[in-house]
């Protein structure tokens, strides 16, 4: 049996979390409503398809939502920045995009640094409807974190960032619907 490659130092996740599972059927059953990835998706999915359902009314949804938000946030992005900046798949992004060029919402326009390269960017009418949808992003935001004192707001936001950066760390690329990579087999 052939020991496991090492970890190289750079990996942020220790070797030792990526062997795998050992079943002990005597530790008690796992709870699942305890378990980070529930309370994350639990949160993170009533607050979705809340939003997403407030958006209809702007005839958007949530992912066209957070490609508008991006680009307001910098306008003339890539295809693929705009997938990493909103952890939409690029084969989705650039669907999304296409759309909305049809809808009115933004525009491709060629890259300047290179021609074959394009960059989307919002028109006056994509500005202004997502624009319409920022107070209503803040009011979610804000209900989400009703109770919450600032500090343990920028700790969770912080915490969030760092749980991000790990799950990252397994290899699966923001907007992108790639399998983790695999440790070395044993």
């Amino acid at each position: 049996m052939n020991a496991p490659a090492p970890v190289p130092a750079t990996d942020p996740v220790p070797e030792v979390q990526r062997q795998p599972a050992v079943v002990d059927r005597s530790e008690p059953r796992l709870d699942l409503r305890a378990t980070l990835p529930y309370l994350l998706g639990r949160a993170g999915t009533g607050l979705a398809d809340a939003f997403n359902a407030e958006m209809r009314q702007y005839g958007i949804n949530l992912q066209v939502w957070r490609i508008l938000a991006s680009l307001l946030w910098r306008d003339r992005q890539r295809i693929t920045e705009l997938a990493l900046n909103t952890s939409i798949e690029v084969s989705t992004v650039s669907r999304l995009v296409a759309a909305n060029v049809r809808r009115g919402l933004l525009t491709r326009q060629r890259a300047g640094d290179d021609a074959r390269s394009v960059e989307i960017a919002l028109t006056d009418s994509g500005r202004e409807r997502v624009q319409q949808v920022v107070p209503i992003f803040r009011l979610y935001e804000r209900v989400a974190l009703a109770g919450i004192d600032e500090a343990d707001v920028q700790t969770l936001k912080r915490l969030l960032v760092k749980v991000y950066d790990n799950i990252a760390s397994l290899g699966v690329s923001p907007g992108s619907r790639s399998r983790p990579r695999k440790s070395a087999p044993a």
